[in-house]
């Protein structure tokens, strides 16, 4: 298999014939998605340059996950090989490579063959109530199956993690890497420990801590843009949690900061930043505004539920980096330049 480059798909679309299917979002991020997706259903290793720039090669490992996918489909000069576990289903990742993510032995003979020179690892249980239910079987993939992996990886692959905000708890003060994380879920307790366990093996690996990435999903209903949707269009219930804040970014703007880190093989623990902290509730109402839906879901304060939720997890870093645009405030920006946009065609065509 050899790596895919989404930004060189438009040479290729001519030659597809029929597309399937993606979510409803901004129509020239949708038609990206689906060249990428029927790049990949027409030709296997579909996407790709020149065969000097393979050994540059990173492998996405969860490419289904909301991490995954944008890292996937965001143009950067990287090649990417996607990854996924055999459990996926869909068109798009039928030519991927499916490997169990506790098959070890799978795993290492994939990047033997491949000799990429980097592993982002997206892949795991991020479901919280699913690892309070079963602790033991959340253990085995995020934990175990990820400290076997990152033992037997060849030092020359350059190792990034992708973890979670869930590290902490929620204070009224902005979080920094130097400080100390205090979870107060299992999930968040795993994400703890698998950081160290990675870093005590692996100093030069990067930890990567996103807060709340949002973005489309290649089933077009997972994550909080297409559950969302997906759920409201459908009139089914949904619960937005109230007293939750975290730093929610575009995914996409996630993914090109991580693939920056990347190329310049940055090591140990780096978040990623918003300029502000967004309430759940003002983040559910910027998706409806932006997609076109009704806010027609139920607001429960988090101390209500019996799993346990976030409180206030603002990321910030030691790091001189900018920060990512808080996302509500990326959705208004996108929406006011559609809005212009149309309002400048329709202004030239009454004149």
């Amino acid at each position: 298999m050899r790596a895919f480059y989404p930004g060189d798909t438009h040479r290729n679309k001519q030659k597809i014939g029929r597309m399937i299917p993606v979510h409803r979002g901004n129509p020239a991020q949708r038609e990206h998605i689906r060249t990428c997706q029927a790049g990949t259903r027409r030709y296997g290793n579909g996407m790709t340059r020149p065969p000097k720039r393979t050994s540059d090669s990173v492998v996405i490992a969860g490419a289904t996950s909301t991490h995954g996918w944008a890292l996937f489909r965001t143009v950067h000069r990287l090649p990417r090989i996607p990854a996924c576990n055999i459990h996926a289903r869909g068109e798009f990742c039928r030519t991927w490579q499916r490997t169990d993510a506790e098959d070890t032995e799978g795993w290492l003979r994939w990047i033997d063959r491949e000799q990429p020179t980097g592993l982002i690892y997206c892949a795991g249980v991020c479901d919280v109530e699913q690892c309070e239910a079963h602790p033991a079987w959340a253990r085995r993939i995020n934990v175990d199956a990820v400290i076997e992996l990152v033992r037997r990886l060849p030092t020359t692959v350059h190792l990034v993690y992708v973890s979670s905000d869930h590290v902490f708890a929620g204070r009224d003060r902005p979080y920094l890497e130097t400080d100390q994380p205090d979870p107060i879920s299992h999930y968040g307790r795993l994400r703890v420990e698998v950081e160290q366990r990675i870093l005590d093996r692996r100093p030069d690996a990067l930890i990567v801590r996103p807060g709340l990435c949002v973005g489309p999903s290649p089933s077009g209903r997972k994550g909080h843009w297409d559950s969302l949707a997906y759920r409201l269009r459908r009139r089914r219930p949904v619960t937005i949690i109230a007293g939750e804040y975290r730093s929610a970014v575009w995914a996409d703007d996630a993914a090109q900061r991580i693939l920056d880190w990347t190329d310049a093989r940055r090591s140990g623990i780096r978040h990623l930043t918003a300029e502000r902290p967004t309430a759940r509730p003002e983040l559910a109402d910027a998706i409806c505004r932006a997609r076109g839906l009704p806010s027609d879901y139920v607001v429960r304060d988090r101390a209500t539920l019996n799993r346990p939720h976030l409180g206030k997890v603002e990321l910030a870093s030691v790091h001189d980096e900018p920060p990512l645009q808080a996302l509500p405030d990326r959705l208004a920006g996108r929406r006011t330049a559609e809005e212009e946009k149309k309002k400048g065609q329709g202004n030239s065509g009454s004149g």
